[in-house]
This record gives structure tokens, sequence and C-alpha cells, in this order.
């Protein structure tokens, strides 16, 4: 408040702005009239002139810099810090001179996995009432504290902001915070008491229960999100990842407020949780934080529930929901290897490529599209991969030919050199752009801390990247995107 009275006498006392009043006008009055040329002048004068003709293209050379490649490197003068505490939880503190924010970020390893079988969804609903608040704040003090320090806090998707579930899945639950560094420590503890010590009240618990009861049904008519599930439903038939992630009415309705107690300490148990910090503050101070508070949690031993790949798909497995909608999306895919395969990178690019065709082909130039794409994903030891196109009822046949077209000539023919260029570049530029913010940077040192790999693994990335080639795009394009082995799933109006 100092800062801002300073500026104003600085600024704002005495005036010394422009004030315009606008207001109708007195009929006395003489009204405002711009001064100019007429219309008619306008045009006499560029009827009476005439403007030289010149030729940009003959003698006159123009030497552009190469853009299909960049430099894959990456400077990075952070110091990390990887620490696994005596109760098995696993700490990550990144500090770094550059930033001025202190992010943290907590994951619940093998989200969908953990879940018990009849309870899809409680994860996010334990997530949801965490901001409900705690053992000593109500959920007004507990908003009122965190806007205090001008806290940010995620703890599930916003179903009314686009494309902030790409950081949603069914591998692992994510709670994310950030404030000033000013409130780091401050910041640190009111998080930590979130995240540790919910109220789980049962006033709130029944209103976040009728919150996601409402989103559950708006989405239960998206053709876009039933043939997304129904896509992992066929995949992965009776797994932990064939449920939904917001689970189903029948799932949230039979949860009690005990359940939502005990699968708390599962979710967030020390052996389960993943917790990354980025910030400027050395990282001997922000292991003291940590120390003082998740270091005093007893190990309960709880064992961390692995996930179960997909079996094999020898056959094209076909799937629908039928929708009262005039639209229909479709998704089609396949199992492929997972993150710690050599050849996990070129699928990633073939997936980048494969999506740019779609849309130029299949949006761009034959409209049939109103979204469309292709995706790899990558567990630790499994990943799957899908195209999606959403389009009108009439033309699904057409959008179906049209993607299994467009991988099909991937696979036979493979990609050009300037498919490759731009997808290495677009996947490192992408990356690049998702690591500015002190937030981004925690959620993946997380990320990657669940695949296994190192915390600055990003440097490692980079240098595989460049080495992606034509041939091994070709080789794993044609080696897992099969089109007539595979799950096809749809939703929306078959004609």
């Amino acid at each position: 408040w100092a800062d801002c009275q300073r500026a104003a006498e600085k600024w704002l006392s005495p005036p010394r702005y422009v004030a315009a009043i606008v207001k109708p006008a007195d009929s006395t009055q003489i009204r405002f009239e711009p001064k100019g040329l007429t219309s008619e002048e306008v045009i006499a004068h560029f009827d009476s002139i005439s403007f030289p003709s010149t030729d940009l293209v003959t003698g006159h050379g123009i030497t552009y810099p190469a853009g299909d490649t960049i430099s894959f490197s990456l400077t990075d003068n952070a110091a990390y810090r990887r620490e696994v505490l005596p109760n098995g939880m696993t700490v990550i503190v990144k500090s770094s001179p550059d930033t001025r924010v202190f992010a943290m970020t907590v994951f619940g390893k093998n989200r969908s996995a953990t879940e018990p079988a009849n309870q899809a969804g409680i994860t996010d609903f334990v997530n949801r009432c965490l901001e409900k608040g705690t053992v000593t704040r109500t959920a007004q003090e507990l908003a009122r504290d965190l806007s205090k320090i001008g806290a940010t806090v995620t703890l599930y998707d916003n179903p009314w902001i686009p494309y902030d579930d790409r950081y949603t899945t069914r591998q692992y639950s994510f709670l994310k915070f950030e404030t000033v560094d000013e409130y780091a420590c401050r910041g640190f503890h009111l998080f930590s008491e979130m995240v540790l010590f919910p109220a789980f009240d049962s006033a709130e618990v029944e209103s976040v229960r009728r919150s996601m009861l409402s989103t559950l049904a708006r989405n239960s008519a998206s053709p876009s999100d039933v043939a997304r599930d129904l896509y992992y439903q066929t995949l992965f038939r009776d797994r932990a990842y064939a449920n939904p992630i917001m689970g189903t009415p029948q799932s949230l309705g039979s949860i009690s407020l005990a359940d939502l107690k005990g699968y708390h300490l599962e979710i967030y148990a020390p052996e389960n949780m993943i917790l990354t910090i980025v910030t400027n503050r050395p990282a001997d101070t922000v292991m003291g934080w940590i120390n003082g508070v998740f270091g005093r949690l007893a190990a309960t031993g709880f064992v961390p529930k692995q996930p179960v790949q997909p079996e094999p798909v020898l056959t094209l497995q076909s799937a629908h929901t039928e929708l009262a909608k005039e639209q229909i999306v479709l998704y089609l895919g396949s199992p492929v290897p997972g993150a710690t395969s050599d050849e996990a990178i070129d699928l990633a690019i073939a997936a980048s490529i494969l999506s740019d065709r779609l849309y130029l082909t299949l949006r761009e130039k034959q409209g049939l599209a109103y979204s469309v794409g292709a995706n790899a994903v990558f567990d630790r030891e499994f990943g799957w991969f899908y195209a999606s196109i959403g389009t009108a009822a009439a033309n699904y046949q057409k959008a179906l030919d049209g993607v299994i077209l467009q991988m099909e000539k991937l696979k036979l023919d493979g990609p050009t050199q300037a498919e490759v260029n731009r997808a290495r570049n677009q996947t490192w530029g992408s990356l690049m752009s998702a690591r500015l913010s002190s937030i981004n940077q925690a959620y993946y040192l997380a990320v990657n801390e669940y695949l296994g790999r190192e915390p600055n693994y990003d440097a490692t990335f980079f240098r595989e990247l460049s080495q992606v080639t034509t041939d091994s795009v070709r080789r794993a394009a044609s080696k897992y995107f099969s089109t007539d082995a595979g799950v096809l799933a749809t939703a929306g109006k078959r004609l």
C-alpha cells in the first residue's frame, strides 16, 4: 500500500492528466464538427496523382535466414536437489536465481489405479474438498488468507477454461500453488495445511458433490467427452484406466464422508506423494521447511498401486454411444510403448506430424472437421496413441476414411524432412513456452519424477529430439499406428 501511495502522490496529485467528458448536447450549443478534407476532395486528390510501379522481385536480392531448423540446446542456471524422506516421500527443489515466484506442486501417484473399483472419481472429489477449509480455517477464512498473499491454487480441471484439462490425467493427481517470493514461507505452510489437514466439512462435501454431478450431467451431452471416455473404456477394459476421471453419478453418489477421509490418507500418503518446489530461496532453506512439515509425517506402510497396461489389440474393436446431437466424434487408436522406450520421442513426433496433416487436409482443405488432432500419451511402462475428429453426422464415413488415409500415408511414405523439422521445432517451442512459468516448471519436475526421469531431463530430451529423423519417424508410425487393429470409439449421431 505504501508503494501505491507513493505512486499516487507522484502521478495523481496535483492533477496532471487530461479528462474528457461526453454528454448529451445542449440544443443551443454549437456541436463539434471535425475539420478536414471532404470525401470529394480526397477522391479528387487521388484521381490526380500517380504512383511509381516497383518490381520487388527482379533486381532486388533478399536473403532470408533459414527458419526450418533451430538449435536444440538449453542453458539452465538452476540448482536441483532431490531427496527421498525417511517416510518415503519424494522431494525435488529447484533453486533458480531467475524466478521471483514461489511455486509448489504435489502429486498423488497412480490416480486411477489407487481408486477403489466402485468409487471412480474419488480423487477428484477429495481434491475439490481441499479448498473448502482446513482443520483450523473455514472455507471463507482459507480463501481470505490465500487472497492476502496473492496465491493461486489449482486442484482440479476447471470446465469453463478451455485446454487446461491437458494437466488432468488418469496417471496422477496434481495440486498446484504459487505466490510471490516475498510470501514463500507463509504460502508453503498454508498450502501444506490444505494438502495434509482438510476439514471435510459435511455441508461443504455435499456442495462439492452437487457441483460434480452438475458437471457430469453437462459432459454427458458432449460428444467429445463421451467419445474420449469410451475410448479409454474400450482400450483398457476392466483395468483402472478404463474409469472416467470424474467418475459417474453412481460412483459419486456412493462415496461417503468416511470414504473421502480414508482415501485422502492413501492418495496423499508420504509414500505416494511427489513434492516439487521452484523458488529463488536456497535449497537448504526450503528443505528445512519441508522437513518441519512433511518430514514429520510417519510412514503409513501404504504401497503405491501400479497401473496395468492394456491387452494387445489384434483386431479393430468398435464402440459407440448414441447422442441426440447432429455431430459425431471419433477416437481411433491403439497401445504404444511407454516413456522409457527408445521409440517414445519418435512416436511423439509422428503424432505431431499426423495431427498437422489431419488439420490441413480434413479441416482446412475439405472442411470436414470442427476439431481434429492426434496425440501419443506415455506412462512409465506403456502408452497409447489416438487420432480424433469431430464432424457433422453426415460426414462421418468421409472423415473416418480421411483419418485412415493420412495414417496409412504416413506409415508407407513417411514424413518429409520439412515436416520433421517443423514438428521438432514445435515440440521444442511448446516445451520451452510451458517452462516459462515457475508453476509449470514445478509441475513438469513432478511429471519427470513420476516417469522415472532425472530432474533436469529437459536438457536430455532436447538432445534426443535433435536426433529424430524421417526414417525413425516412419518406422515408429508403421509399427504402431495401426488402422485395422485398435480401438474405434464414437459418440454422437450415427446415420
